[in-house]
């Protein structure tokens, strides 16, 4: 099976090549940003590794400031990040009195009784928060609450004790039932070891929960068209219309005419249409792109679908940071120094909704869409019925036990961690309810072994 070190030519019109060494000059450069302006001691501290880069410096010596340099730069981008996030929610909630007495940030809790020897309330909405980017990144942009938008309905909904995990998709379109009863089973297994669980059904846990999910999906957004673009991008190339191959770079998806123009047709765009797209005929979802001439005789191919080297480097942008893809492209699956999703999340494997988000994020970078949402603003592409649809194939695969769908895990586990191992698959939650099962029934037989008596616990 291909790996990213084993290919020479992952895919068309790509070559493997080290990520450009940093320059002390542009370092703080980003697209369409100012100099970050960071705390003070860790300003200092970046001016002195500019400072350090000199020609004299080892070979091995230039690699441990590279590595501290780039640590730095991820942690203060998702810092720049998080401060643009709550500005952003403190502009809109002053302009809307009616979201900023629903939506106010550590208030969820306000006057629920908690163990005094607990987690305090401040606690439980950071920790329900965190969960919600995790499960946004990890798991899936969407919850299945139909066109209310009633989070609030979605965690109150009666768990149904007859649910059956492989049928999360088998309902009529429009019949949301089993959609939700799959989420919230698998929001219950990714909590298994916090005591969130238990409050699940609280009122504030949806409001905290979903803050938690689009924090995520904005600072996603912003990473993967701005900060982490340029490396996402390395060696991407697109057909020019003389024939020849021209580097991609973060200005042809500057605008989203550049975008429709250039990338249309690879995600799917028929031909002769404005607003047409292909849902699996995509030419940027396989591993062997083909030509522009030969978009329009594509057909799925599902022994190279979903393994485009793009998919899995938006993810590690996402875990790892901005200047991570390029990095994992060549094999490097390090996480920087400082902090990074995959460290606080103890990220070790991808998921089959791991792969289901990243496919609809890749088609919306290049989209003609400035706001990921279920529905494209400009496009019309229903992005939450193509990310239940991809879901849907890869996990029946893995539950048929069909080559492709694990051999696709394990191609995922590769480019992104540097190990094949797939776990449990999309088979996860129906075979951990079955331990469950086992481990009830094991217990119940153990309590029922003989005990002994007061003579013979004498003897111990």
């Amino acid at each position: 099976m291909a790996t990213p070190q084993a290919s020479p030519e992952p895919y068309k019109g790509r070559t493997v090549e080290p990520p450009t060494t940093i320059n002390p000059s542009t370092m703080f450069d980003t697209p369409n940003s100012s100099p970050p302006q960071t705390p003070t001691r860790q300003t200092a501290r970046l001016q002195e590794l500019v400072l350090a880069f000199t020609p004299n410096k080892s070979g091995h010596e230039l690699g441990e400031l590279r590595a501290e340099a780039e640590a730095m730069l991820d942690t203060q981008s998702s810092y720049i990040d998080n401060l643009q996030h709550r500005l952003v929610d403190a502009e809109d909630e002053h302009a809307d009195p009616v979201r900023r007495a629903r939506r106010g940030r550590n208030h969820r809790t306000n006057g629920l009784e908690l163990d005094t020897d607990g987690p305090s309330g401040r606690e439980l909405e950071d920790r329900a928060r965190s969960q919600g980017r995790k499960y946004a990144m990890l798991y899936s942009p969407f919850l299945s609450i139909g066109n209310a938008s009633d989070y609030d309905n979605f965690f109150m909904t009666p768990r149904d004790p007859n649910f059956d995990p492989t049928d999360r998709f088998s309902a009529d379109a429009g019949d949301e039932h089993n959609l939700r009863q799959g989420q919230l089973l698998e929001i219950e297994e990714m909590m298994s070891e916090e005591v969130l669980v238990d409050y699940m059904t609280s009122k504030w846990f949806p409001l905290a929960f979903t803050d938690g999910m689009d924090e995520q999906i904005r600072n996603s957004r912003t990473r993967i068209r701005h900060a982490a673009l340029p490396s996402i991008l390395t060696d991407l190339t697109f057909e020019d219309c003389d024939g020849t191959y021209v580097s991609v770079t973060p200005a042809h998806l500057a605008t989203p005419d550049d975008r429709k123009h250039i990338f249309g047709g690879r995600i799917g765009l028929k031909a002769g249409t404005t607003n047409q797209y292909r849902i699996w005929n995509i030419p940027i979802f396989h591993l062997n792109e083909p030509d522009a001439g030969d978009y329009e005789n594509l057909k799925v191919d599902w022994d190279t679908v979903f393994r485009h080297p793009i998919l899995p480097m938006v993810f590690v942008a996402f875990i790892r940071g901005p200047s991570a893809p390029a990095r994992a492209l060549i094999g490097d699956f390090s996480m920087p120094r400082g902090s990074c999703m995959q460290r606080l999340h103890n990220i070790i494997s991808v998921k089959p909704g791991t792969i289901a988000l990243c496919a609809v994020w890749v088609i919306f970078l290049f989209s003609e869409d400035e706001t990921f949402e279920r529905v494209g603003g400009v496009t019309g592409i229903n992005y939450y019925e193509r990310f239940n649809e991809y879901l849907d194939k890869i996990s029946n695969g893995l539950i048929l036990r069909q080559r492709w769908a694990r051999d696709l895990l394990a191609y995922w586990n590769q480019f992104v961690f540097g190990t094949s191992n797939t776990g449990l698959g999309a088979g996860d939650l129906a075979v951990r309810a079955q331990d469950r099962d086992e481990i009830a029934d094991a217990t119940a037989s153990m309590m029922d072994m003989p005990v002994v008596s007061d003579d013979e616990d004498m003897l111990f």
